[in-house]
């Protein structure tokens, strides 16, 4: 049906998405006789606020049980596929009842990423997704703790796609007894932001699930410390803290190798430029090298004392080296090469960010000190020094080497110019305390930051791009070498992958 009041609202709706432009759509929809009563009333029932206005009614606070029931009833009033979705925004909202929205282990994001593919295979094979999808909940829920919230929620799905003629009955023991006993507004807040926009036809809760939060890449096994992409983007590396480091298809996630004799709390990573090697730095100070095709241990030896905090590698295969004791070290990178070919003492506290220039001439470290130093690698000489008004967390050059940026746990991104060291341009408040870690996109052109409550992506002149919000603290942040997306790692051990926008 053609009306240009409908493709008005249509072309608002998508220019800038809101509660406003949804109303609007919405209200055109329902003039033409295109909006089902049926779905209105479940986008009113789960508190939707376009739909009530479009309703003509307030978003009701009602109690959890009453909330239920009224979700319950419209969802069987419409059919079981209302049912079967809100069975499963149901288990996309189960780890909030332990505000952990991934949960440390594999098992668990692969759970939830197998229930979305079952909601988008197609009907004739959607039968056998689900049924391997309830052998999988089975084997999730031995893991326990957190990993029994979403078996049970997602067992129930199952079961509401195979006894439709039960889902009220299950809908209601899911709800009431596995979830909203335990943090009921949270829980209405995920499966009305899931549910509604399928609901209503305002778009895929699954793409705005991953548009919204990041699409899951991985879950390590406990606090992601560091994130590092080989040269040629094809593999990734995780350092996790109680000793784990993962290497991964940069692609699928998939593990390609779980490092042995791994440090004992990893803090640090760095791939050899061709890509052939991989190092870590720990909390005891060593380095220690892998092969990155076999996976096999390659030799450590003590760097630092107190810890090792970053890493990078040169151009010419020299890795440098920074930590707890303040000092900047360069090594030759080679096994055997265990002793430094330069050391500079450069920081009174912890360094806790280093940054090479393009050419591999200059260094760059900031510390607890609250300052940036600029090293110049080949006399070990400070070429300037950068007070900040606290600590430095994170550095990065731009590309053509002229600028190097400071990520501050005030909430601030600065810019110096590294002839120079003076400050350009105001700084950018990006946050407005606790920056985690920062990363420059490939061409310079974009800053994303990690921090309390989620990741940001910042242009250089002050201007939000995006924002993926998390419960859980971002710690670290990596662009893929194609700078088409980013991957930021959680306290919970979640990693998840952020596609930029167009």
């Amino acid at each position: 049906m053609s009306d240009e009041r409908l493709r008005a609202a249509e072309r608002a709706w998508r220019e800038q998405p809101g509660d406003a432009a949804a109303a609007r759509l919405l209200g055109e929809r329902a003039r033409l006789g295109l909006l089902d009563p049926l779905a209105l009333d479940l986008a009113v029932a789960l508190g939707h606020r376009a739909a009530c206005a479009v309703a003509g009614v307030e978003p009701a606070q009602a109690q959890p049980s009453a909330w239920v029931e009224a979700v319950i009833r419209a969802a069987v009033a419409l059919g079981p596929e209302a049912c079967l979705r809100t069975a499963a925004a149901a288990a996309h909202a189960a780890p909030v009842r332990w505000e952990r929205f991934d949960g440390p282990d594999d098992l668990v994001v692969r759970l939830l990423d197998a229930l979305d593919g079952a909601l988008l295979a197609p009907a004739a094979s959607r039968r056998v997704a689900l049924e391997a999808l309830r052998e999988a909940a089975a084997a999730t829920m031995a893991e326990g703790w957190g990993a029994v919230a979403a078996g049970e929620q997602v067992l129930m799905a199952c079961a509401v796609a195979r006894e439709p003629e039960n889902a009220a009955t299950l809908l209601r023991d899911g709800l009431e007894r596995g979830l909203l006993a335990h943090a009921p507004a949270q829980v209405r807040v995920v499966i009305r932001d899931d549910l509604a926009p399928w609901v209503l036809d305002l778009g895929d809760p699954v793409a705005a699930r991953r548009a919204r939060t990041g699409r899951r890449f991985s879950a390590e096994p406990c606090i992601v410390r560091a994130i590092v992409f080989a040269p040629d983007g094809a593999r990734v590396a995780f350092a996790a803290r109680t000793g784990h480091l993962t290497l991964r298809d940069a692609a699928s996630g998939d593990p390609l190798h779980v490092m042995r004799r791994a440090p004992i709390d990893p803090l640090a990573l760095a791939f050899s430029p061709d890509g052939a090697r991989l190092w870590a730095g720990d909390l005891a100070g060593v380095i220690a090298a892998w092969d990155v095709a076999t996976g096999e241990a390659r030799g450590s030896w003590p760097a630092h004392e107190g810890g090792v905090t970053a890493l990078r590698a040169l151009p010419d295969g020299r890795l440098v080296s920074a930590g707890y004791d303040g000092a900047l070290r360069v090594w030759p990178g080679t096994p055997g090469g265990d002793r430094p070919l330069l050391e500079v003492a450069g920081h009174e506290r912890k360094v806790g960010a280093l940054a090479l220039s393009p050419d591999g001439a200059l260094c760059a470290t900031g510390g607890s000190d609250q300052r940036a130093v600029l090293h110049d690698l080949a006399s070990g000489a400070a070429r300037w020094t950068a007070p900040h008004l606290d600590a430095v967390q994170d550095l990065a050059f731009t590309p053509d080497g002229t600028s190097l940026l400071t990520a501050c746990d005030d909430g601030h991104v600065r810019r110096f110019d590294v002839a120079t060291g003076q400050e350009v341009g105001a700084p950018l408040r990006v946050h407005e305390r606790g920056i985690y870690a920062m990363a420059l996109s490939p061409d310079g052109a974009l800053v994303a930051t990690a921090h309390t409550d989620g990741v940001r992506l910042t242009r250089l002149d002050g201007e939000r791009v995006a924002e993926w919000p998390s419960p859980a603290v971002q710690l670290a942040v990596a662009f893929a070498p194609d700078g088409r997306s980013l991957l930021a790692g959680a306290r919970t051990g979640a990693v998840r992958r952020h596609v930029l926008p167009d």
